[in-house]
């Protein structure tokens, strides 16, 4: 994926050419209207032809940018699953209580392992977690925060984030995972927990 802002930067330049490159021709054109320069006639087609590219450019890369930038604040939350969000980031100031989901997720790779990220995404009130595979503790309990819990976790078997503390409206958190860059907003209770049931076709394959 292209970066974000290297893509905003091309579009300004694209714009500032395409912008000026039309007030030249619109007066090359009247020009050749008034004056009768029709020396300028060739001059004034290429310039069309090039800046009608790079209009064309940068409408492309607008759509682009509208079909690949991921979803954000409450619509990225009642979603559910959104791809491509950086760990971390901020939904909303206030919580917003959600339904307790569990989700099976089907992988094909060939790693074991992957790397989950924790975090809450909406105003820090000090809710708590803990995280088990296979029904195992394998951390101990996490405060939530912006700033993500990472943990490693296998790719395939089934994950329980249990609530051990509701700080105010549900314990409300996001998870992103590695393998498939997917953010899961979810929610849980004190002592009942969000199952992700994880199936990996390569692992089974290989057995």
């Amino acid at each position: 994926m292209f970066n974000k802002d290297m893509i905003n930067t091309i579009l300004n330049i694209l714009f500032g050419i395409s912008i000026s490159g039309t007030i030249i021709t619109f007066l090359l054109f009247l020009a050749i209207k008034v004056f009768k320069l029709k020396k300028l006639t060739k001059l004034t087609s290429i310039f069309c032809l090039v800046f009608s590219i790079t209009w064309v450019s940068n409408i492309g890369l607008n759509i682009y940018l509208l079909l690949t930038t991921p979803p954000s604040g409450i619509a990225a939350v009642n979603k559910g699953i959104v791809k491509n969000i950086t760990p971390g980031t901020p939904m909303l100031k206030t919580d917003q209580q959600l339904s307790a989901k569990n989700y099976k997720i089907e992988l094909n790779t060939k790693d074991s392992e992957m790397n989950i990220f924790i975090w809450d995404y909406a105003n820090e009130d000090s809710d708590c977690i803990q995280v088990l595979v296979d029904n195992k503790p394998v951390s101990n309990t996490i405060e939530l925060t912006h700033k993500p819990k990472v943990l490693k976790i296998p790719t395939k078997g089934k994950i329980e984030i249990k609530g051990l503390k509701d700080g105010d409206n549900g314990i409300n958190y996001a998870m992103y995972l590695s393998t498939t860059k997917e953010t899961y907003f979810n929610s849980t209770s004190i002592n009942s927990s969000n199952v992700y049931t994880i199936s990996n076709k390569k692992t089974s394959n290989n057995k």
